[in-house]
């Protein structure tokens, strides 16, 4: 597909959004990794964003995290999350090294979530469902999709595509943005940014 010479081109600027809003659920205490991880592959996605992110290297996540977080100078939607360096630092870079988000057995399956994950306490009763995790996500995701068409990145149908057959995601962004229902997407959206303004959840104006 054609692409304008941007920041994270389409894939690595569109796919942020996977891992970091995974990241800022877990984080908050909402849900955990394994959760997460079941609840993306529960709506089409072939591997969970933790279990990605292990089998790529974390210190390749975070590296291409911070690079594009740069070009956008520190913009908050790309800004990396804290738990991504906590698990670079403790040297639990993916599958490579054994241990990542999860834990791997000596012939690479995986084992459990890392149990010394520090995350926020959630507020009783503020768990999310599986429903609600990729709802949340994809709603970024789309918001993401919107923004590089917005910005001259490329098409639509270039950007559907470039997801679809380099990242495998199940569909296109923006045409399951069309699916979910545009409205729905900007509620979910509008509700994330009422409740963390500077966290980067304001809707892009093309939605």
């Amino acid at each position: 597909v054609m692409a304008a010479d941007t920041p994270g081109f389409i894939v690595n600027r569109v796919a942020r959004p996977f891992y970091l809003e995974a990241l800022r659920i877990v984080g908050e205490g909402l849900a955990g990794i394994d959760e997460v991880d079941a609840a993306m592959r529960g709506v089409g996605f072939r591997m969970g964003p933790f279990e990605l992110i292990d089998a790529i290297g974390a210190d390749v996540n975070l590296a291409v995290t911070e690079s594009v977080a740069a070009a956008f100078a520190g913009e908050a939607r790309y800004r990396p999350h804290p738990l991504q360096r906590a698990l670079v630092e403790a040297g639990r870079l993916g599958r490579k090294t054994g241990a990542g988000f999860y834990d791997y057995a000596a012939d690479g399956s995986p084992g459990a979530p890392w149990a010394g994950l520090r995350t926020r306490r959630a507020v009783p009763g503020a768990r999310v469902t599986a429903d609600q995790i990729s709802t949340r996500i994809v709603a970024t995701i789309v918001n993401e999709a919107a923004s590089a068409v917005e910005a001259g990145v490329a098409t639509p149908d270039a950007i559907d595509t470039a997801m679809r057959l380099g990242t495998n995601y199940p569909l296109g962004p923006l045409a399951w943005g069309d699916r979910i229902g545009l409205g729905a997407v900007v509620g979910t959206l509008d509700a994330l940014h009422a409740a963390a303004p500077d966290s980067g959840y304001r809707v892009v104006p093309l939605l």
